[in-house]
């Protein structure tokens, strides 16, 4: 099975890489090549409407003007298609502060349009008055950049600089996009001072990786005898050839856990002056810091005063002792009183009395406030800290503290670990929403350790379809449909969105061929979802001469495989177990008896990883019909793809095929 991510562990004291694979192209800016100009489409994939070239980056400390990283950019594009245009528009985000010195600086944009035409090259420079700076947010500003004559068969062609300030963060190098890439490198000249962690995320191939050391004068300063001090360095190069688009999938958490790609994080400093710091290197390192830090461990203790009122509170209320009991009561009065205002956060970025005083707040905050009121109350709570699935997942062998961007709550209960998260009105407790469900999350507390994320609760569909076959296509009765564990919040969530009148109105509309129906909306004790309905249904069956012929499952027979490609490079991710019963009773007019029907079959994957079975018997004028589908892991590696996929050609078969009645 392929890995998600392959940790290089370069750092200041790693053995030395050598392999240069692949020889390195030549390339130089405004040196246009009449292959790229005269291209028609990209050898590897026809299907794409443009294709990255060449694609250079350069990460070099400078310390002459203060501490600053200096980037060098330098890409190629050719456009193939009118479709490809879009790549024309460049975006280039920059780190902005209302203090000069602290913020970026986007310089030496240089830009060509390359095209052919009457068999020569014209080539259209890029002029300053199609670059300009954008305002995307408090912190961040942006530089667009429109290409002049741009047009179908187009090559592009950009440099900048980019002066970061920002010594501690070094940017991403993505070596995969969305399109093709046909060359992507960089070069990285790491001082001594600075100690990185660098990891691989993706499946492709190097065509160049090397790390070399060297000495160079990074720090102007003299020894003893007024010599110049060289200080050691690690010189970094890394290079992929021909690498294919990277997309969105279905199930999948996010296409930057799988994006060929290399990251950087500041493990430690050891300057001349201050002597040596050390960063996030073990998730033990995160624990200190996240307890410690002003907006997490610290806001959680300063709420005391005010977590042991709601505590109080409570326990008048709740008169009694029994965990669950508290627990349920507290996880209620959190979620209630406070509004998650839809921002997923590590951190408070408010004091958490004033969230709970205004009555909104973000994940942290909420989830903090609810961990500080379970202590109150008696209860070993502490956060999780975890990443979303729309963040990407966590590496469990090294500690990237800006991989984390979320929290949650968790004790002890029976000897198992209880989760919580109070943003979400409609998971029950020890149940977490499906953004949270990404494998493990980090336990913060005296002793830390790694949290299973994976879900006890399951996506749970029964439907009930119970009808008489009348006259003139249309059958007579009822069905309803309950929602267990993530399906439950999933429809009462869709319900609220609209309101629920408005909700079972638009049903009317989901279901045209039913006659006058009547829809109710029900909840059980565990407060799970339910529809019913009574109705008639038009058209339900086709009639040739004196045979019926009828889809048992009706609108529940799934018609397409939402696995259609020939293979699967990527994991399947679907965050929980599924399983969807449907069960249909018949009544056959008396003048009509079964002719043929489908047979029963139960296919079952490799390892009992998911099963679907379809069972139907026919007597006393009745026909009943059984169809459960049924996965028992969240997960499936790409090599189980095949398998899953053909579970899923054969469900949409077995459901389409047909009973045929006859007239006696």
């Amino acid at each position: 099975m392929k890995k998600i991510a392959v940790l290089l562990l370069l750092t200041t004291y790693s053995h030395f890489i050598s392999a240069q694979l692949i020889p390195e192209p030549k390339v130089k800016f405004g040196e246009y090549n009449m292959e790229d100009v005269t291209m028609k489409s990209y050898a590897k994939d026809s299907s794409v409407d443009a294709v990255v070239l060449y694609d250079y980056g350069s990460y070099e400390y400078d310390f002459n003007s203060g501490l600053t990283v200096n980037y060098i950019f330098h890409q190629r594009i050719k456009i193939l298609r009118k479709s490809g245009l879009r790549w024309a528009s460049i975006n280039i985000p920059f780190f902005w502060d209302s203090n000069p010195d602290k913020q970026e600086i986007v310089k030496d944009i240089k830009g060509f349009t390359y095209n052919l035409e009457d068999g020569g090259v014209v080539v259209t420079e890029l002029k300053k008055t199609s670059v300009f700076e954008e305002k995307s947010s408090s912190k961040y500003r942006d530089i667009k950049i429109a290409f002049p004559q741009v047009k179908e068969g187009s090559v592009i062609e950009l440099t900048y600089k980019i002066q970061s300030p920002l010594w501690y963060y070094l940017r991403t190098w993505k070596f995969q996009k969305s399109i093709p890439v046909v060359w992507s490198a960089i070069k990285a000249i790491i001082p001594g001072y600075f100690d990185f962690k660098l990891t691989y995320f993706g499946f492709q191939p190097f065509a160049i990786k090397e790390v070399k050391d060297g000495k160079s004068v990074f720090w102007s300063r003299s020894d003893e005898r007024g010599r110049l001090i060289e200080d050691p360095y690690l010189s970094y190069h890394f290079a992929m050839q021909d690498v294919p688009a990277i997309r969105e999938d279905d199930y999948m958490t996010t296409v930057e856990d799988y994006r060929s790609s290399i990251h950087f994080e500041l493990a430690k400093t050891i300057f001349p002056t201050s002597g040596e710091r050390n960063y996030s290197i073990t998730y033990n390192d995160v624990t200190k810091t996240l307890l410690e830090y002003p907006d997490f461990g610290v806001a959680l203790r300063k709420f005391g005063k005010t977590a042991r009122k709601i505590s109080a509170d409570i326990l008048a209320q709740s008169n009694t002792k029994d965990t669950l009991t508290l627990v349920s009561a507290a996880y209620e009065h959190i979620r209630n009183t406070i509004t998650w205002n839809g921002e997923n956060r590590l951190m408070a970025t408010e004091k958490l009395e004033d969230v709970y005083e205004k009555k909104s707040g973000n994940s942290a905050e909420i989830n903090l406030i609810l961990v500080g009121v379970l202590q109150e109350l008696g209860f070993d709570a502490n956060p999780v800290v975890l990443s979303t699935r729309a963040n990407g997942k966590l590496i469990p062998d090294i500690a990237l503290l800006d991989r984390f961007n979320y929290s949650i709550a968790q004790l002890v209960v029976n000897g198992k670990d209880f989760l919580l998260d109070a943003t979400d009105r409609y998971v029950k407790m020890n149940m977490l929403p499906k953004r949270c469900l990404n494998e493990r999350g980090w336990l913060i507390s005296k002793k830390p350790r790694w949290v299973s994320l994976t879900p006890t609760n399951k996506k749970q569909t029964t439907t009930f379809l119970t009808f008489s076959i009348e006259e003139e296509q249309q059958l007579k009765g009822q069905f309803f449909e309950s929602y267990l564990g993530y399906a439950s919040t999933e429809k009462k969530a869709e319900i609220e969105r609209v309101g629920q009148d408005k909700y079972m109105e638009s049903l009317k509309n989901i279901y045209p061929s039913f006659e006058d129906p009547i829809f109710t909306y029900k909840e059980n004790e565990a407060k799970e979802a339910r529809i019913e309905c009574e109705t008639k249904v038009n058209e339900a069956y086709t009639i040739a001469g004196e045979r019926i012929f009828i889809q048992p499952l009706l609108w529940k027979t799934q018609q397409v495989n939402p696995f259609t490609k020939a293979d699967r490079q990527y994991p399947v991710d679907l965050g929980y177990n599924i399983q969807e019963l449907v069960i249909a009773k018949y009544t056959l007019p008396v003048n009509y008896s079964v002719e043929s029907m489908p047979a029963s079959i139960s296919v079952t994957l490799p390892e009992n990883k998911g099963r679907y079975q379809y069972t139907i018997k026919a007597e006393n004028g009745k026909v009943e019909v059984m169809s459960q589908f049924t996965l028992v892991r969240p997960i499936f590696s790409a090599d189980d793809y095949i398998t899953l996929r053909e579970l899923y050609t054969r469900m949409i078969a077995k459901q389409n095929e047909q009973i045929v009645l006859k007239k006696n």
